[in-house]
């Protein structure tokens, strides 16, 4: 149980378990971060952070989950970016 735009206290449990079952990949960009773990977000589609349905939650690395609606303050680091980006490139796919 939580309040309103709290997190639940096993957030962390949730996350990890809903990132494993996409096998560390985003769900936009197709990148694989399984080497580079907490680069890649679990996100909440409503904006509800107290509705963890699988419905609601949604597997994203760092650079698309800062491109969802009303997370333009969330900001990536350059470094953060170029790693997701060299790993988009070596994965052939396409980079930001």
């Amino acid at each position: 149980t939580a309040e309103l735009n709290q997190y639940v206290t096993n957030w962390n449990e949730i996350s990890e378990r809903k990132r494993k079952q996409r096998n560390w990949t985003c769900e936009a960009c197709s990148v694989n971060l399984s080497d580079l773990r907490g680069s890649l977000h679990c996100h909440h589609i409503s904006g509800v952070v107290t509705d963890n349905t699988d419905e609601n939650l949604m597997v994203l690395c760092a650079i698309c989950h800062s491109e969802q609606p009303f997370h333009n303050r969330m900001g990536v680091p350059e470094e953060v970016k170029r790693e997701i980006n060299l790993l988009r490139i070596e994965q052939n796919l396409k980079t930001s």
